[in-house]
């Protein structure tokens, strides 16, 4: 017969922490990212302490009011080439979501910035 894995509480403490950092960077408020997401703020609150177990559904709503990757919830990077911090996570999207003038220009920057002293 086969087993069917179960969540343990260090793994919903694991993924309510990295809820709450996602929510931390994208400067929400537990009743900013409720009201988005369609649950309450109390439920917010539960799942960033890791005492309720979220449905799929939920998480894929958080992650799009978060704008993260639903693996990210997970602690999964985004591949290849992805950094695997968060923060360097959300600032790669807003990059590649500059207009082509600005990006160039952001690059040119950074790479300024970047150089070796």
């Amino acid at each position: 017969m086969a087993t069917i894995a179960t969540t343990t509480d260090t793994e919903l403490q694991a993924l309510g922490k990295r809820l709450q950092t996602f929510r931390h960077l994208a400067n929400l408020t537990q009743e900013a990212l409720a009201d988005r997401a369609g649950i309450t703020a109390n439920f917010v609150a539960h799942l960033e302490r890791g005492s309720r177990k979220p449905s799929v559904g939920t998480l894929v709503a958080m992650a799009r009011v978060l704008d993260v990757p639903v693996g990210s919830l997970f602690g999964e990077s985004g591949g290849e080439g992805t950094p695997d911090s968060p923060e360097l996570q959300r600032l790669c999207r807003m990059v590649k979501r500059l207009p082509a003038t600005r990006y160039r220009v952001f690059v040119e920057l950074a790479s300024s910035f970047l150089k070796p002293a």
